[in-house]
């Protein structure tokens, strides 16, 4: 849902660079709206046997303040081939890769989406924006 404030009720100088300018130089009378950014964490699924499974936002949204939403998903579809191959070289059964691979997922997923909202709520000050994953990690991949 779409809500709406004047940029005069909005404390941007209070924000870190480069969102204290970008407020601060939006003229006084213009409306600036926002939408909530809705996450959910993931939680661990039956595949039904391997016969379903979740890939990319399906299985983890997170906010995009990380920019790792893209990543997440690439690493997904590499995972979803690696085990796909293993189904097919007889590694195991179908039903045990794919709950393997959605369990993986799920892991993943909840650690970067509640990474990804602390960044989020942390890009708003300063003082937060130096403690954040991007700035201590930048966009390298998470060590295990």
């Amino acid at each position: 849902m779409l809500s709406g404030i004047r940029r005069s009720s909005v404390e941007g100088k209070e924000m870190a660079e480069p969102f204290r300018s970008a407020i601060l130089w939006v003229p006084d009378e213009v409306e600036i709206t926002y939408q909530n950014i809705g996450i959910w964490i993931p939680s661990p699924f039956d595949t039904q046997d391997g016969r379903m499974t979740l890939a990319g936002d399906a299985a983890h949204p997170m906010a995009s303040h990380r920019g790792q939403g893209f990543n997440h998903a690439v690493q997904d579809s590499f995972n979803f081939l690696e085990t796909v191959r293993k189904i097919e070289a007889g590694e195991s059964t179908q039903g045990k890769l794919i709950q393997e691979y959605s369990n993986e997922i799920v892991d993943r997923g909840a650690k970067e989406c509640v990474m990804s909202r602390q960044s989020a709520f942390m890009s708003f000050s300063l003082d937060t924006v130096m403690e954040s994953a991007w700035f201590k990690h930048g966009a390298a991949r998470m060590p295990e």
